[in-house]
């Protein structure tokens, strides 16, 4: 008997966020189809690496990336709004979510529309590296020194505003 998975690939809707986890996962809150109640799923944007909260206590740089990976936290909770659109990937490799999170902004009084591909600006703005799903690269101190200036510019902006 062949049973089939229920999955979010190829799928796109507005979802609401209930927390920030780090600078390349969220938890939302949707439901698969109209009958279903809603849960919280978490969701990793795809195409990207940020770096960790937690990372190896042996790591050289270990004190560069949990400050990189607060301030990237920190900015993507200014970012986000509560209504967040996606299009959904389907799955990683730990049961996550996998897609391209947009944040939204009114239309009209009651419609949101997308706004900003958070994975892009995150690419772009050199907040974040890329990731293809099989090795990922490293947060070197190179990297690290050269991105912080531009981490902390943001922050800052986001922070004041």
């Amino acid at each position: 008997m062949n049973i089939e998975k229920r999955t979010f690939k190829g799928v796109s809707r507005y979802v609401k966020l209930y927390r920030v986890y780090d600078g390349d996962t969220i938890e939302i809150i949707t439901k698969l189809d109209r009958f279903e109640k809603p849960k919280r799923y978490m969701f990793r944007l795809n195409g990207i690496d940020a770096p960790e909260l937690k990372p190896k206590l042996g790591d050289v740089n270990r004190i560069l990336i949990i400050e990189a990976a607060e301030k990237i936290k920190t900015i993507l909770n200014y970012l986000l709004t509560s209504i967040l659109y996606i299009e959904f990937d389907g799955e990683d490799k730990y049961g996550r979510l996998l897609g391209t999170l947009w944040t939204t902004r009114k239309k009209c009084c009651f419609f949101n529309r997308p706004d900003k591909n958070v994975n892009i600006w995150l690419l772009t703005n050199k907040l974040v590296l890329p990731y293809n799903g099989n090795k990922k690269l490293d947060f070197t101190k190179d990297w690290l020194v050269n991105n912080m200036p531009n981490i902390n510019y943001i922050y800052n902006i986001l922070r004041n505003t």
